[in-house]
């Protein structure tokens, strides 16, 4: 077990947190043509947090000890991270790229006083 199983967390909070670190050590990448970034790992004198590419629209982290086996943590988000990409590209398929809400703007014209 791990401390992190016992006390709440912000769970939004640090996802969020983790998707804008590993943007950006993503494009700090793209800046030096370093090619495609795999895991940023962080590390605490409390723990570790681990954020990794699950695809283009989503990015795994993974909380731990900071004892654990950096090694077995590479391998399980690799395998992880390709199994939520197929899900999130199943998941996201079905939802369109821009939202139409169907309004012609140029009709608010006609709705303000003259």
């Amino acid at each position: 077990m791990s401390k992190f199983s016992y006390f709440p967390a912000d769970v939004d909070g640090i996802g969020a947190i983790a998707s804008a670190v590993f943007c950006a050590s993503e494009e700090q990448g793209k800046n030096l043509e370093l090619g495609d970034l795999e895991i940023v790992t962080s590390e605490f004198s409390g723990g570790k947090i681990f954020a990794s590419s699950c695809g283009p629209k989503g990015v795994l982290t993974l909380i731990s000890d900071p004892d654990i086996n950096i090694g077995l943590i590479r391998l399980i988000l690799k395998r992880s991270g390709d199994e939520l990409k197929e899900i999130l590209d199943e998941f996201l398929s079905d939802i369109p790229d821009t939202l139409d809400s169907g309004l012609d703007l140029s009709d608010l014209d006609e709705l303000t006083p003259d």
